[in-house]
């Protein structure tokens, strides 16, 4: 698996019964939350207890944490101030309960009293109405407006923060934990925990204590928890032939997607960046020949580029930044040179963006084979990375061998999802519909550009005549120009077709164009290039006029 060291920002951990089971906890664990916070990780407090009751125990809980989230998720400090963020319980209910002779403690929002005198309250909030909610902790009981929650609370530290949830590690012991673990990336319980959070948890901690805890915070965290997947944070693809559905954990793995073109690959991707953007995942898409514009109709996403001014890599890592926003950037109008320069600075922005708020979660890039070695490989060592191409075997070995999932996609067949290097039996599946209409520009592959020694290099019998064609639309215009002895010496060695086959392994143009190669006629060259510029223009929609335009716009 791909290095993720910068993954995990923030940890959200609960109090009591998780970082102590005393008045305050342990000096070896505020050292561990020490070290947490010199590596730039943030550590979020988030309790049930009421502040001041908090701080009675605790009197220097400030010095230790970047928020503290308290009364179960209603009231948030930050950055030397306390304020609710909901308001607060009906004085109509604390005092019904005092007149009762039910002791409770009233805090900025919540009422707390104990768990004993449950169906008691349950019994006046509804005599009197109220839309609130009933929250038990072991043996407390918590009365909270409707909707608060633990996790409530923690989003809210968290977007202060400017750190995703999908950025952070929940850990809990207790009933109101389990919202808290479900917020975050991944949630740990305790050994302590109650059973119910245990079979929430993705992870479950052999042995408590605050010499337990300590060795979590200092050792498993800065590790990245290296193989721990929750179910619950998945991308589902598709549906395999058994009926199952087909998905890949939404974090923490490298994919490659590769398939000749025209097999769908674009449209798997698309779908891929729908479904992490619905789940609030934070990506930026290296669109090479402009196929994810449409990504720019969803919540949060914005597509720049294309026909208009591309941000500078500073400000595409300043958007990224900003509200978690997701990012398309289309590049099919720029020169290659200039293409490439822009995607390595990209790249060396978001790698720094990640080591500092590990935002973006997902790079994703287009037409990966024509990007340089050298970004790849940094993209690749940053985090979560997808990568598509039609030639895997011109991506550098490292960034193949570091994949997690490959898969593969046929003409007209089921796509193959493989694990690299696990054992597990390649899973055969039919992608799944997409929320945005997919249109695949051919016209935008027309101007992909290939390597210069992966060119169609014109010769006659002689020698070399002319320039290389890099692109299907270099090589629609230089057939048009070319000396009829090139095309004697090209079309009856099959040169045009193969080239169309292996370079761009659009095997439907080739196959065409290869039939007619067989039926060359040196006395009717003029018509085979004729019909071949046909069959190019057909099936990449190319005419001499568009042609001409692009290439004065690139």
């Amino acid at each position: 698996m791909g290095c993720m060291s910068d993954y995990f920002r923030a940890i959200a951990v609960d109090y009591d019964g998780t970082l102590t089971t005393g008045p305050r906890p342990e000096e070896c664990v505020l050292s561990a939350i020490r070290l947490l916070r010199s590596a730039n990780r943030r550590v979020v407090l988030v309790t049930g207890r009421i502040l001041s009751e908090l701080a009675g125990d605790f009197p220097d809980v400030y010095e230790h944490f970047d928020a503290i989230v308290a009364e179960n998720g209603a009231v948030l400090w930050h950055a030397g101030r306390a304020r609710p963020l909901v308001a607060g319980i009906s004085t109509k209910l604390s005092r019904q309960l005092r007149e009762l002779g039910i002791p409770a403690r009233s805090g900025m929002v919540i009422l707390a009293l104990e768990a004993v005198h449950d169906e008691a309250v349950r019994k006046q909030c509804v005599a009197l109405g109220l839309d609130h909610q009933l929250i038990r902790n072991r043996e407390a009981l918590m009365v909270l407006p409707a909707g608060i929650s633990k996790a409530s609370g923690l989003l809210d530290a968290l977007g202060q923060l400017g750190v995703s949830h999908h950025s952070a590690i929940g850990i809990g012991d207790a009933e109101n934990d389990i919202a808290l673990l479900e917020a975050c990336e991944i949630g740990v319980a305790v050994a302590n925990a109650v059973p119910s959070l245990k079979e929430r948890a993705d992870l479950v901690l052999n042995v408590h204590g605050g010499a337990a805890i300590a060795d979590f915070l200092s050792k498993d965290v800065l590790s990245n928890l290296p193989g721990v997947q929750p179910l619950r944070h998945r991308v589902e693809l598709g549906t395999a032939s058994d009926g199952s559905i087909a998905s890949v954990p939404a974090s923490r793995i490298q994919v490659f997607v590769d398939g000749p073109t025209g097999a769908g690959k674009s449209y798997l991707t698309g779908l891929f960046a729908e479904r992490l953007t619905e789940m609030r995942y934070t990506i930026c898409v290296l669109d090479m020949e402009g196929e994810h514009a449409a990504l720019g109709q969803l919540r949060g996403v914005l597509a720049l580029g294309g026909r208009t001014p591309l941000p500078t890599p500073e400000e595409v890592a300043r958007f990224v930044r900003h509200r978690f926003s997701s990012l398309v950037l289309d590049l099919s109008l720029r020169e290659p040179a200039l293409k490439h320069e822009y995607v390595r600075d990209v790249i060396e922005q978001l790698t720094r963006a990640r080591q500092e708020c590990g935002l973006p979660h997902w790079i994703l890039i287009e037409e990966a084979h024509s990007v340089p070695a050298d970004a790849l490989e940094r993209a690749r060592a940053s985090g979560s990375l997808c990568l598509v191409t039609y030639h895997p075997d011109w991506l550098p070995h490292s960034v193949l061998r570091g994949s997690d999932v490959q898969i593969t996609l046929e003409p007209s067949t089921e796509a193959r999802l493989r694990w690299v290097g696990n054992g597990r039996p390649p899973v055969s599946f039919r992608p799944a519909a997409r929320g945005l209409v997919h249109v695949r520009h051919r016209r935008k592959y027309a101007d992909s550009q290939v390597p210069y020694e992966r060119g169609f290099v014109f010769r006659d019998a002689s020698g070399r005549v002319g320039k290389p064609a890099c692109s299907i639309a270099e090589f629609y215009v230089e057939l048009a120009q070319i000396p009829r002895s090139v095309l004697a010496h090209h079309a009856p060695r099959l040169d045009f077709s193969r080239w169309i086959r292996d370079v761009f392994q659009d095997k439907p143009l080739a196959d065409s164009v290869r039939r007619a190669e067989e039926r060359f006629s040196a006395e009717d060259a003029d018509g085979f290039r004729r019909f071949v510029r046909e069959l190019v223009a057909l099936r990449h929609e190319l005419n001499d006029e568009a042609v001409c335009v692009r290439q004065t716009a690139s």
